[in-house]
């Protein structure tokens, strides 16, 4: 994409096969990807996406970006003067600052456009998905405990984009009432209050034994 122009057409095939395997792989389950989510994954994960930009909407704009940048090095390489590092660097630097602010700025539009159309609910989620995802850019280490399992990279992944988590049981374990999210994260008996008090004194535990 940076190197070649015209080539949004050439990589269908590749959106195609994040759209139809990888997304769904990813997400697990039988995911349907609506054109709305698909803007949503593009955006960074500082904008409540995913940062899987669609190579067929960015080819042109990371073509024009290179063009930028390399503007005082391919001018060397034609005229045969010498190049100017400084100069080189400063259209480098230039380059960069511009296409940030611009992706910056679609990003906006998008957020913008699909709040506009979206439910109360649907818009406080992509307001908070702005500054819940650290833990999508997050190292993962053992020494951090920053590992996730599978199936809760999953659930997490899918209670950020408003899908309910696969394998949701039908009945709270602890009070008999039908389990739902919100049950779950609010249930005196059962669900993770119990979990995270459990979680808290275990780690304590352990630390108190260190």
């Amino acid at each position: 994409m940076r190197v070649v122009p015209n080539v949004a057409e050439e990589m269908e095939p590749i959106e195609a096969a994040i759209r139809d395997e990888f997304l769904p792989a990813l997400f697990g389950g039988d995911l349907t990807v609506s054109e709305d989510l698909r803007e949503l994954l593009a955006l960074s994960v500082k904008s409540a996406g995913l940062g899987i930009p669609d190579p067929t909407k960015v080819a042109r704009r990371c073509h024009e970006t290179s063009k930028r940048c390399c503007e005082q090095l391919t001018e060397s390489l034609l005229t045969g003067e010498p190049l100017s590092y400084a100069d080189h660097r400063q259209s480098v630097v230039a380059g960069c600052a511009a296409a940030r602010k611009m992706k910056k700025e679609g990003e906006e539009a998008v957020v913008a456009r699909l709040k506009a159309k979206a439910t109360k609910a649907e818009g406080y989620r992509l307001d908070r998905g702005k500054k819940t995802g650290a833990w999508l850019t997050a190292m993962p280490s053992f020494q951090n405990d920053t590992l996730l399992s599978a199936q809760e990279f999953r659930d997490n992944l899918r209670l950020r984009f408003g899908l309910l988590p696969l394998g949701l049981q039908l009945k709270c374990g602890g009070c008999g009432a039908k389990f739902t999210v919100n049950h779950a994260l609010s249930c005196k008996k059962g669900g993770l209050i119990g979990i995270r008090h459990n979680d808290s004194a275990n780690e304590w535990g352990n630390l108190c034994g260190q």
